[in-house]
């Protein structure tokens, strides 16, 4: 019974790639497989360093947004846990960096095999961040703090991008053998 799902989820992983390959074929030019993975390092880049994680709206003071290298640092010295807060945010944002730097240079070069592990490793950091920060807001606070989705859509498209692109640079590597 095992094997019935392995082998179901990969032809279901088969379709998919068939699917991105002939749909990236038809729109790319030969050669030039690595367009998307490097569009997606840059979106990365930039949703990194400029869109807001969070935005809190606190009454009579209006908006405040807050990101990976912006926003909390002034309220560091009233509290340990927002000083902590603070590295954490900074800490994820440089790996999101290095991860947008590393997947852009990646496809450049078209390794095929690490930009799967940039992708992986880009989704695992996401995940845990998103529901490490869920389980911190406080249910009193809740309403005036409001998560940043268009930041999740780009980090989405991001992701998206960069599996095409090494699905068609494999692609591209089976055809050439």
């Amino acid at each position: 019974m095992l094997d019935n799902k392995n082998e179901d989820l990969k032809d279901f992983d088969e379709k998919i790639n068939n699917l991105t390959v002939s749909d990236t074929k038809k729109v790319m030019p030969n050669g030039k497989e690595n367009i998307y993975g490097i569009l997606a390092g840059i979106i990365s880049l930039f949703n990194t360093i400029f869109v807001a994680v969070v935005v809190i709206k606190i009454p009579f003071f209006g908006k405040y947004d807050i990101g990976f290298f912006k926003g909390i640092s002034e309220f560091t010295s009233y509290a340990k846990e927002i000083k902590n807060i603070s590295i954490i945010l900074t800490s994820i944002g440089i790996l999101l960096i290095i991860a947008a730097v590393g997947l852009i240079y990646l496809s450049i070069i078209k390794n095929k095999y690490f930009i799967k592990y940039i992708i992986f490793s880009k989704v695992g950091i996401l995940l845990a961040f998103y529901i490490y920060l869920l389980l911190k807001i406080p249910d009193e606070v809740s309403a005036y703090v409001s998560i940043s989705f268009v930041k999740i859509f780009l980090y989405m498209v991001s992701i998206i991008l960069a599996y095409i692109s090494s699905v068609s640079i494999i692609a591209d590597d089976v055809e050439k053998n």
